[in-house]
């Protein structure tokens, strides 16, 4: 589902997306030879807990850490991020 909304967010502000590898390596490796403004990688959940997330590359495939993403993942872990949560039910709850 988030692999869904992440695309569908993206795409509603007019950028193509592509699906390609599923792992670090080789979404780095496409970004750079297809030429793509960026690369992004949702990680999986054997990772600890602080490298959980999204990954983003650089057009050369490399890895970036840069400042959206260190304001992005402070803002997740802030608390301020409001997540609808489904129910049974049908009825959603507001979690952090």
């Amino acid at each position: 589902m988030l692999e869904n909304a992440l695309s569908s967010g993206i795409l509603s502000m007019g950028v193509d997306v592509l699906f390609t590898a599923r792992c670090h390596p080789g979404v780095a490796y496409v970004t750079r030879s297809l030429r793509a403004d960026a690369g992004m990688v949702i990680t999986a959940s054997h990772n600890p807990m602080m490298t959980t997330g999204l990954k983003f590359f650089r057009a050369d495939g490399y890895n970036s850490m840069t400042r959206l993403s260190i304001r992005l993942r402070a803002w997740v872990f802030s608390g301020e991020l409001r997540i609808s949560v489904p129910r049974r039910g049908g009825r959603q709850s507001r979690a952090h």
